[in-house]
């Protein structure tokens, strides 16, 4: 599964890169569901490409409450010059 802006690129043979095929493209807004989890693709533009932030709701000791999962929970090092 791959954001439609993304799938071009992933699937170009461009510079010797392998085939590659996307099963799935997704849109911002679309849903999936996993193990009975209904999570909703976000478009994440300016990250790196093929990136998806996901949102979900979970319920944790009787309250409903919104989680985020985000493709890329590191920083990246700041070099200065």
């Amino acid at each position: 599964m791959l954001m439609d802006a993304d799938v071009a690129e992933e699937e170009s043979t461009a510079r010797g890169r392998p085939d590659a095929h996307v099963d799935c493209t997704l849109h911002d807004g679309d849903t999936v569901e996993l193990g009975g989890s209904k999570l909703t693709a976000h478009l994440t533009p300016g990250h790196t490409k093929g990136c998806t932030t996901w949102t979900m709701q979970v319920e944790e000791g009787g309250l409903k409450l919104s989680a985020v999962i985000v493709g890329s929970p590191n920083v990246n090092p700041v070099i200065f010059w």
